[in-house]
């Protein structure tokens, strides 16, 4: 009698194997347009993308289903009002263009998937995903391009920052943010940065395409008065550029331009942008360039100039600028951000009052100064690549960029710096007029580039 039970138990253990490699089959890392729930997608029919997972050997897809809805309750009763796929035969698992109905400005998108494999076993159906369609015309832009008039001459001139202060009477159930700018942007609402990001938006031929970024700025408002804040920088619009480093290669002014919807709980919407009645002046930013660097005067720092209240009775209105005949897109991948930091490898003293930091490696991006000193005080920051044999740094191969930092001090206490427009390749840092001798807490270098996911690594 002992052998028939063990070998039913052994074909239950069996059969209860099969059922739970069948369950552990899944599609995972659901992508659209190669990003995961991007806030901002221009493609007409934006393209789908997931991993194939399987616990068991020599498994591959056979088939998938995609559905899109417009609201999550749908796609949780497996129904997709915008695209039901159909059960589609292959072993496509990327780049799977939607099919569904026509999509327009702004318009919500949850998706999901499931899949079948060579075994004959199909995954559950995935959590939901989602994509938002962005601005996709230039008539959906409902501001103006503002900024501050400047000269028309190559000379560096101040970064404008530019304010507006603004109520919102309601329940705030989602905010997003679509900026962009002829130059270079750094955005903040309520005293808060908007993103991480940096040297945004990122290069184009301005005379065709202008890239916007998205932001869900949820979290930066409240009910009540709220306040948006812009600096606006050179960039490679209007910045020194190229071998023959000659700025105003695009243009002469700079200017910027916002769209804020705000969504309420009540299912109506506020839409906020730039126009004539925003206020601007000159900071702290003497100059920013990406090739020649920055200039900072800590002592002309607008301290609370992007919160509600701020006494802007002494700022100009804006300049209102002509529109562009360029089509505005949304960035179609990451942004750049800071991804690594680097502390001093070792800081030597070559000449008096002049130390060189190395941080151990060549890479593109820039530093964070740390100090405390009096107000007045000027400290330059200068970026090589090698160093002389005497210890000094080497920038015959620089030609004519600066690629310097000048920070004057405003004597309040522990001061924390890095600039806002600018961004060079170095491995060895040159600081003059520091006060004291600096430490290893005194410079952090912070090495940028886009910020795409890890795939894979050595080590």
């Amino acid at each position: 009698m002992k052998t028939p039970t063990i070998a039913l138990f052994i074909i239950l253990l069996a059969l209860s194997h099969d059922a739970a490699v069948a369950t552990q089959l899944k599609a995972t890392s659901l992508r659209c347009e190669h990003r995961t729930n991007p806030l901002a997608i221009d493609a007409a029919e934006p393209r789908l993308s997931w991993i194939v997972e399987s616990p068991q050997r020599g498994t591959v897809q056979t088939a998938y289903e995609v559905l899109v809805a417009s609201d999550p309750k749908i796609l949780s009763q497996n129904r997709g009002d915008l695209w039901e796929s159909g059960k589609v035969a292959g072993g496509r698992n990327t780049q799977i263009a939607y099919a569904g109905k026509s999509l327009v400005t702004r318009t919500l998108c949850f998706w999901k998937v499931r899949i079948w494999d060579n075994h004959g076993n199909v995954s559950p159906f995935t959590s939901p995903a989602s994509w938002r369609m962005g601005l996709l015309e230039n008539k959906d832009w409902k501001g103006t391009w503002i900024g501050l008039t400047g000269g028309a001459s190559k000379d560096l001139r101040p970064a404008p920052y530019v304010r507006k202060e603004f109520s919102l009477e309601k329940g705030i159930r989602k905010a997003t943010a679509y900026i962009t700018a002829r130059g270079l942007f750094i955005a903040s609402l309520n005293g808060k940065r908007v993103g991480y990001d940096v040297l945004s938006p990122e290069w184009t031929d301005y005379r065709k395409r202008i890239q916007y970024l998205t932001y869900d700025v949820t979290p930066l408002l409240k009910r009540g008065a709220n306040c948006a804040g812009l600096i606006i920088g050179d960039g490679w619009y209007r910045g020194f550029v190229g071998f023959g480093t000659q700025p105003n290669n695009y243009g002469d002014q700079t200017s910027a331009l916002m769209q804020l919807h705000v969504e309420f709980a009540d299912g109506t919407e506020q839409v906020i942008v730039t126009d004539q009645s925003w206020k601007g002046a000159s900071g702290p930013i003497l100059y920013s360039d990406l090739l020649m660097g920055e200039e900072y005067d800590a002592r002309r720092q607008m301290n609370g100039w992007d919160k509600p209240g701020f006494d802007d009775g002494w700022w100009q209105p804006v300049t209102v600028f002509p529109s562009t005949t360029a089509r505005l897109v949304a960035l179609p991948t990451e942004p750049v951000r800071i991804t690594q930091l680097f502390k001093p490898k070792k800081i030597t003293e070559p000449q008096k009052g002049v130390y060189v930091i190395d941080l151990g490696q060549n890479f593109a991006g820039f530093v964070r100064l740390k100090v405390r000193g009096l107000a007045g005080t000027e400290i330059t920051v200068r970026h090589a690549e090698v160093l002389n044999p005497d210890g000094t740094i080497y920038t015959t191969n620089l030609r004519r960029a600066k690629a310097t930092e000048k920070y004057t001090l405003s004597g309040k206490g522990v001061e924390t710096y890095e600039p806002h427009f600018t961004f060079h390749g170095f491995r060895y840092v040159e600081l003059t007029g520091y006060p004291g001798t600096p430490g290893a807490d005194a410079l952090t270098g912070c090495a940028i580039n886009t910020d795409l996911p890890v795939s894979g690594s050595f080590s």
